[in-house]
């Protein structure tokens, strides 16, 4: 299944280059404003350990930062 951030989102937010949004795992992906094709994403951890169910994103001194 290919991913759609236009519905599978959860939350969404930029960092004034890409838009920034969480699907409800541990990754967050950086998208592309003009296409919305996918850039890069980053997995979430703490101390190491995947943190599942992200939910609100949020760019904090332009740096993502969810919940």
């Amino acid at each position: 299944m290919q991913y759609d951030p236009l519905t599978d989102g959860w939350g969404a937010t930029t960092d004034g280059r890409y838009i920034i949004v969480s699907d409800g795992s541990a990754n967050i992906s950086f998208l592309d404003p003009n296409t919305l094709q996918k850039v890069k994403s980053i997995a979430v951890n703490d101390n190491g350990k995947a943190v599942p169910m992200l939910n609100e994103v949020r760019a904090a001194n332009r740096r993502p930062a969810a919940t």
